[in-house]
């Protein structure tokens, strides 16, 4: 369709306007946007009347349309509603665009009070559309017309940098000369008018006729922001119409062919040897050949085609030429070959199978993600490591002898209070207990801090023997081990047609190398819905089949296991894979040929529920274990996994995985690895919690029906269920409703999800039956009503059932009232709304333990320990006894103590968020290298301007502390005879290098572990660059000593 609107662009006087049925603008305005400048002007994905503004998303969409169409005269797309809705006026359009140029002048108030006008919210940090800050000559802010927010720098008032940044790590990514503001919302009271009025001598195609024609009918356009269904008929039988039935070529009566994807495999060949010499032979023929890349791919297409001798020409943007192989970046995903005319275009996709860009890994530390401060509130549980268990009062600057300093400040039995010293908050743990119950606090100075400390080490002695006794019958068991990958394997992963995350990398890299080792593998696979954690299984399983080994795959529901299968054999359709699934929505008869085949080695992956566990179920050369959320199976089912388990590679998939496995994996007996980079353009759930309204069920409903999506309303049980269907059925006439639970017919379940799936169903009406894997991209919006009275778990795998696309995802978790809520409950939907972010699944999975407790399912011998001193120091001390026992080091370095008397520290006026400002103390306290400091200042310096004195202070100080712990040191304390390092009997520095710096008058020797540094305190500069000579000339003289010279 894009192509053939392209070639007929000279006989047609004006860009047309395209209006497609509701579900197809998207796809409509790709194909077009390949071929010509085209924009995509949707209607609101909300109901006007309601007063609920349009979605991020459309409102971009929309407002960058309007500009575009006044800039340029691009080919249209959008549909009835949008046709029929209104719009701002060109006029007043055009005076609410801002510009912000490098090096022009700004008044900062006046800049902030024309952002509110446009629409624009006041937020702490900013990471949505629509939102801006300002902090000192800081300005944060994200425009909804681009991609990525920008961090505006002043020098006074005049504008000194522009920079993108991620507004998940809040870190600069590129510069700008400038950026484009437009308005945030669809200002009321101004001028309006149509699509109609702005584009009436413009030709229209209309795509699918019929359906537009029935919306037409269908459409009741009452609302004061529609024009008449009247008006809309005038102007489409006034204007010349091209009538289309067929998004693609091949509905079309034109000699037109697809591009051969299922080309013939044969011994020693790849897809993309094929795809090349079809490439050569339509080239012979004299076809002119395009190749549609991503944006930035054009060199390394280029290197591509090259090692098959092949020259191709890269285009800036598709053009005509003739005869020839060209490259050109666009987003088409299908491409086709025009006989006819001789012209072909392909997609990557197609030819590729798709190559990925792979971003930059973030370095993780096991226990990052629990001793963060992050998420601490006044009034959480903390455990100071040397003090015990207190209440976080909050943050407190005080004058001390004339000098600031900032301290955490932590309450104790009988109201005394702790302060911290920010630069030590590395001494601070967020406290998570074993039960609910609020625990004990400590006495302040007390012994009983000590005395606890000492029992709990003393009873998880004996424990982690157990542990490591299982752990080491686990290693003498006899394993398979896998062979390295094959040109295949990297074949198969070259295929997958998503942007790799750093952690999909990482993780497929972690799981290959278990595999490869001798002993069976144990390892759990950590990541939030949807982010890719089936793509790294399917690695797995693919590496073991590649090696003759059969694969199995245990999930929870029937449902699951279907929706698996669809996905495997969808993924694996290039390849000689063959694949079954066992359920009970398989005849007997489909059942005993699937064992049959399994038996004999027919059947490489099978993906199953507990049916899998059946003694009726044999397997040839069993090597892999897959088993996706083991929480969910019973007692029993786990029980007969044990036998399945026995000397193979096991597998373990989970979001929110239960207390015990991730205790497992913290304390180091189980390998985990963590998946928390968010899919590219996957945006978080917006959580909205309220109290049940008909009304908010209506609104969420209408919204999603609206943009052609679809809905899940859960409650927890099935009585009232058929009522509440009747009730979205009342509200939204519209809607095509349906229920499931787990009550219905095996089969007739089946056929609804299925429906639902396949989108013959707008509402699925449902008992949480939904939560585990259901996977359909275009649900958007979920309800759940009675939220309260569901787990966490279960509310945040609910969650991830919607926003999965590319379009933003809603959650809305509803409540009787709060007198209704238990405290637990409110604690649960409180963390849900606090989670929203993405990559959120391992924090919520702690927080449940905070709100249900953890002790029943460590076992209750442990439960008492875990209680009291913490699930985080639990699992810190669990893991250095499980090293020792291994015969392993560890260290225990004291942090040396620095008494300098220097200001240093965060002002309230540079960062103003207290929950941020503890996550940077943290992190500095923390940091054990010089490298982990440079990057956090510049992130610093990058999200809020230039160092003030006292926070530069607050780095070098940090850093002096490295480079004291460096040299053995003790503590640096200044005092009114001067500069003191006191040293300990492990340090490096012996009298070889100390001695030429005594000389040099540097330092003075003033007893065997005590130096006078030569050097004015105050100067941190001077200080830092005298410690860093004195590490040089210790990492000189073991240079030295390891080469055996003599000097």
């Amino acid at each position: 369709m894009g192509f053939i609107l392209y070639t007929a662009r000279k006989s047609v006087p004006f860009p047309p306007l395209v209006v497609v049925p509701e579900d197809r603008g998207e796809e409509l305005y790709t194909q077009l946007a390949a071929f010509q400048p085209t924009v995509f002007i949707p209607p609101w994905d909300s109901d006007p009347s309601s007063g609920v503004p349009p979605s991020s998303q459309v409102l971009r969409k929309r407002m960058t349309g309007l500009y575009q169409l006044l800039e340029t005269s691009p080919v249209v797309v959008t549909t009835l509603r949008g046709l029929a809705q209104r719009v701002i006026s060109p006029e007043d359009f055009v005076e609410n665009i801002l510009i912000l140029v490098k090096d022009m002048t700004v008044d900062r108030e006046a800049l902030a009070h024309n952002l509110v006008r446009l629409g624009y919210q006041r937020v702490d940090q900013v990471e949505e559309e629509g939102g801006f800050s300002i902090r000192g000559y800081v300005i944060d802010l994200f425009p909804i017309n681009i991609e990525m927010p920008v961090r505006i720098e002043l020098w006074g008032d005049e504008i000194e940098s522009i920079r993108a940044f991620h507004p998940a790590t809040q870190t600069s990514l590129y510069d700008l000369n400038k950026v484009l503001i437009l308005p945030s919302r669809e200002m009321a009271g101004e001028k309006r008018v149509t699509l109609t009025n702005i584009l009436k001598d413009r030709p229209v195609v209309l795509v699918h006729p019929e359906e537009v024609e029935m919306e037409l009918e269908n459409l009741l356009l009452e609302e004061e922001d529609f024009s008449p269904p009247q008006e809309i008929q005038a102007f489409l039988e006034k204007a010349p119409v091209l009538k289309v039935n067929s998004l693609y070529e091949e509905g079309i009566t034109l000699p037109v062919e697809g591009y051969p994807l299922a080309l013939t495999r044969t011994k020693g060949s790849t897809r993309i040897s094929q795809g090349m010499e079809w490439i050569k032979a339509r080239l012979r023929q004299g076809t002119t050949v395009y190749v549609s890349h991503l944006f930035g791919e054009s060199e390394r297409m280029k290197t591509l085609f090259q090692e098959y001798q092949l020259s191709p020409v890269p285009l800036e943007k598709f053009e005509e030429r003739e005869t020839g192989l060209y490259l050109f970046p666009s987003q088409l995903t299908r491409g086709f070959f025009w006989l006819q005319i001789q012209t072909a275009i392909i997609t990557r996709q197609e030819l590729l199978g798709s190559r990925k860009r792979k971003r930059k890994a973030k370095v993780k530390k096991r226990g990052d993600v629990l001793t963060t401060l992050r998420e601490l509130s006044p009034g959480d549980y903390v455990v100071h490591l040397e003090q015990g268990i207190g209440r976080y009062v909050g943050l407190k600057t005080l004058e001390v002898e004339g000098i600031k300093h900032e301290f955490m400040i932590i309450e104790y039995a009988q109201g005394d209070q702790l302060l911290v010293p920010v630069t030590k908050l590395h001494l601070v743990q967020k406290y998570r207990g074993a039960q609910a119950i609020p625990p004990a606090l400590d006495r302040l100075g007390g012994t009983t801090w000590r005395k606890t400390q000492a029992r709990v080490k003393k009873a998880i002695q004996d424990y982690a023997q157990e542990l490591l006794r299982l752990e080491a019958e686990r290693r003498l068991t006899p394993g398979y081990s896998f062979s390295p990958d094959t040109p295949e394997q990297r074949e198969f992963e070259e295929e997958f047609s998503f942007e790799e995350t750093p952690d999909q990398e990482k993780a497929t890299q972690e799981i290959k190398a278990d595999m490869e080792a001798p002993h069976p593998m144990d390892r759990l696979l950590c990541g939030d819905v949807g982010y890719g954690k089936t793509e790294v299984a399917m690695r797995a399983a693919f590496k073991a089949v590649m090696d003759g080994k059969q694969v199995a795959m245990l999930v929870p529901t029937t449902i699951l296991a279907e929706q698996h299968y669809e996905t495997f054999t969808q993924r694996f359709k290039n390849h000689p894979v063959n694949i079954g699934v066992l359920s009970r929505f398989k005849t007997r008869k489909e059942q005993q040929e699937i064992l049959d085949r399994l038996t004999k080695g027919g059947v490489d992956i099978v993906i199953g529920t507990h049916r899998l566990l059946s003694k009726d179920v044999k397997f040839q050369d069993l090597g892999l274990v897959i088993i996706d959320e083991e929480h969910r199976f019973g007692v029993r089912q786990k029980d007969k996994m044990k036998k399945l388990k026995k000397g193979v590679d096991v597998l373990y998939l989970s979001a929110t995985p239960i207390p015990r496995t991730l205790h497992l994996a913290l304390s180091g007996i189980r390998q985990m690895s963590i998946m928390e980079t968010p899919p590219q353009g996957r945006k978080p759930v917006k959580t909205y919690i309220s109290r049940w309204s008909p009304s908010i069920l209506k609104r969420a409903v209408l919204r999603e029906v609206l943009r052609g999506g679809r809905v899940f309303v859960v409650q927890p049980r099935v009585e009232g269920l058929e009522k509440l269907a009747e009730t979205v059925k009342r509200l939204v006439p519209r809607a095509r409703v349906a229920m499931a639970h787990g009550q219905m017919k095996e089969k007739e379940l089946e056929e609804v999800m299925y429906h639902f799936m396949k989108g013959k169903i707008d509402v699925l009406v449902s008992t949480p039956i939904v939560e585990s894997g259901l996977d359909v991209p275009m649900a958007n919006t979920l309800v759940v009503k009675e939220a309260h009275q569901l787990g966490l778990s279960q509310l945040y795998q609910l969650r991830g059932r919607v926003g999965r696309d590319r379009e933003m995802g809603y959650a809305y978790f509803l409540i009787p009232g709060r007198e209704a809520l238990t405290a637990n409950g409110e604690r649960r939907l409180q963390a849900l709304r606090e989670f929203a972010q993405l990559g959120s699944g391992l924090k919520l999975a702690l927080r449940d333990m905070e709100i249900r407790g953890v002790g029943n399912l460590l076992g209750t011998q442990q439960w008492g320990h875990v209680s009291q001193v913490g699930f985080t120091l639990y699992c810190q001390m669990l893991e250095e006894t499980v090293q020792k026992l291994q015969g392993k080091e560890v260290k225990h370095e004291k942090e040396p103590q620095l008494e300098l008397a220097q200001e240093a520290l965060l002002p309230p006026e540079y960062v103003g968020n207290e929950k941020v400002k503890i996550s940077l103390y943290k992190r500095i306290a923390q940091a054990q290298e010089e490298d982990e400091l440079v990057v956090l200042e510049s992130e610093v310096r990058d999200r809020f301007g230039p160092l003030p004195p006292s926070a530069r202070r607050l780095f070098a100080l940090a850093r002096i502390k490295l480079l004291v712990k460096d040299l053995g040191g003790e503590k640096l304390i200044k005092s009114p005879k001067g500069l003191f390092l006191y040293l300990t009997p492990s340090t490096p520095l012996t009298r070889n290098i100390l001695s030429p710096l005594a000389k040099k008058g540097f330092i003075k020797l003033q007893g065997e572990y005590l130096l006078r540094l030569m050097v004015d305190s105050q100067d941190l500069e001077a200080l830092e660059k005298l410690l860093k000579e004195m590490r040089e000339s210790v990492s000189f003289e073991q240079t030295i000593k390891e080469e055996g010279v003599k000097v």
